[in-house]
């Protein structure tokens, strides 16, 4: 499986810097849900964020 910042830099033509600073953006925003107990608010937040499967979200941690 690609990573997520693979997919990111070729499907939308983000920069390595780009991509890292979303990825990061984002895993701070699904963590602080998760911690909260808001899974499925979590799981959303990744998929809209990324526009991936969330067969992907093991890639942010």
């Amino acid at each position: 499986m690609r990573s997520i910042k693979e997919i990111l830099m070729e499907r939308d033509g983000m920069s390595a810097e780009e991509a890292d600073a979303l990825i990061a953006d984002v895993t701070e925003q699904v963590l602080s849900l998760i911690e909260c107990g808001n899974f499925e608010e979590a799981e959303n937040e990744f998929i809209s964020s990324f526009g991936l499967e969330p067969d992907y979200m093991e890639g942010i941690f």
